[in-house]
């Protein structure tokens, strides 16, 4: 069918030179709490409740799968509307995140090469605490490594491991799966968290097993120990170093099974000399480049730093003064250094 001759071509609006936006979000999870009105942003930008006012639409795998599952099919206006697709899940738990990507405009999400990266160093983390001294460890009964797994489901072979690990070395294992511990009464919180916290602190390791092996997928459960000064035992991605302080943790990948692993665990156990250089870090307060640089950016506020970045005024340094040259560039997360 022919265009009426008196119907005007759609322009298309220029993002780069818009001096403010709106975006649009049906859901409660990642809200930046920071500038939740976008008024201590360069680019002023502002959340609107109604989808058609709106510049930008945010969907998040927690509260819109659904609408990114159909994302062929969503109804927007493409001439003056962008999609932003936002994650902190794995792509392994939400292989949307990869199948989909090529209906969206922007990324914002855990992997750090992403357009904004958003990894899990929330900014409450102090990493500068003290470690208890280690005579205060392992006390009361308990073991040398607490654990806190709850996703028995998980798309690795965490649990597999761990119940490997527990035949060798005594695991102390608060969560749902493989539990065989409660929480002390001394070390209850005002929270699950602060719970957890104040469990940890008082063991000489902390396993840190990811429910995935995904590129990046590093969350608090290897952060919370380094802060608590609970040496990390950590199973999942196979580039972790990008996430610590050197001799900070211990990977689970650096050995042959469960069982070897509980051995050097059980070594570390009786040599306080050599267990304590795992917490010479912390001691010296030297968070070395690669926590510093997950600090540095985890700061920021990942919309405001979208809008800058579609501006030409800000981008992400993964991709430039801390570029990862391990990653070639079609594996990369972030879209906007596609175009």
């Amino acid at each position: 069918m022919e265009n009426d001759e008196n119907t005007k071509p759609v322009k298309k609006i220029n993002f780069k030179t818009k001096k403010s936006f709106k975006l649009y979000h049906r859901g409660s999870n990642y809200r930046d709490g920071d500038d939740p009105e976008g008024k201590e942003c360069p680019v002023p930008w502002e959340w609107v409740d109604n989808k058609e006012d709106s510049d930008i639409i945010v969907l998040n795998v927690l509260d819109n799968l659904s609408e990114i599952n159909s994302i062929e099919r969503f109804n927007y206006d493409k001439n003056r509307q962008k999609l932003l697709l936002m994650s902190m899940e794995s792509t392994s738990n939400y292989d949307v995140m990869i199948t989909k990507k090529k209906y969206f405009d922007y990324a914002i999400d855990y992997r750090l090469d992403a357009d904004v990266p958003i990894p899990y160093t929330y900014d409450f983390f102090n990493f500068s605490k003290p470690a208890l001294p280690l005579k205060e460890k392992g006390k009361d009964g308990r073991g040398i490594a607490a654990v806190f797994i709850s996703n028995c489901s998980a798309r690795n072979s965490r649990l597999e491991f761990l119940k490997e690990l527990m035949k060798y070395a005594k695991i102390d294992s608060y969560g749902m799966c493989l539990n065989n511990k409660d929480i002390y009464e001394e070390d209850q919180g005002d929270s699950a968290w602060n719970s957890k916290m104040n469990t940890i602190r008082k063991y000489k390791f902390t396993l840190a097993f990811e429910n995935s092996d995904d590129r990046d997928y590093v969350t608090e459960k290897f952060f919370q120990p380094l802060e608590a000064g609970s040496v990390p035992v950590f199973y999942g991605t196979a580039n972790i170093a990008d996430f610590a302080p050197e001799h900070s943790y211990i990977d689970a990948n650096d050995f042959e099974n469960a069982k070897e692993l509980a051995e050097f665990l059980n070594h570390l156990d009786k040599d306080d000399k050599e267990y304590e250089s795992y917490l010479e870090w912390k001691k010296k307060n030297k968070l070395g480049d690669n926590l510093e640089h997950l600090i540095e950016i985890r700061k920021l506020n990942s919309i405001c730093q979208l809008l800058q970045s579609i501006k030409g005024l800000w981008k992400n340094p993964y991709l430039t003064k801390w570029n990862r040259n391990d990653v070639s560039k079609n594996e990369r997360a972030c879209i906007l250094c596609e175009n």
